[in-house]
């Protein structure tokens, strides 16, 4: 089985603070993930230190009911 292949799309998040938060409640709970900077994030990033268009989340489509149990409350909806 291809982990890649069956990633789902949790949500975009601002970088910062709400990612950082995230991923530690992720990581706690054994849920793994992959990030990605939208557009030309990581570039702005680096030049001014905050990207604009936030991160986008995807996780194992298995955890994608447990994941936002847990999130649920902390963040606004994100789909």
């Amino acid at each position: 089985m291809n982990f890649y292949k069956e990633l789902v799309f949790l949500g975009n998040f601002s970088d910062g603070y709400e990612i950082n938060t995230l991923q530690d409640i992720l990581k706690d709970n054994d849920i793994s993930y992959i990030k990605k900077q939208k557009g030309s994030g990581e570039f702005t990033k680096i030049i001014t230190g905050f990207n604009p268009y936030g991160v986008d989340l995807y996780i194992h489509k298995d955890d994608l009911i447990r994941a936002k149990e847990l999130i649920y409350g902390i963040f606004e909806q994100k789909e």
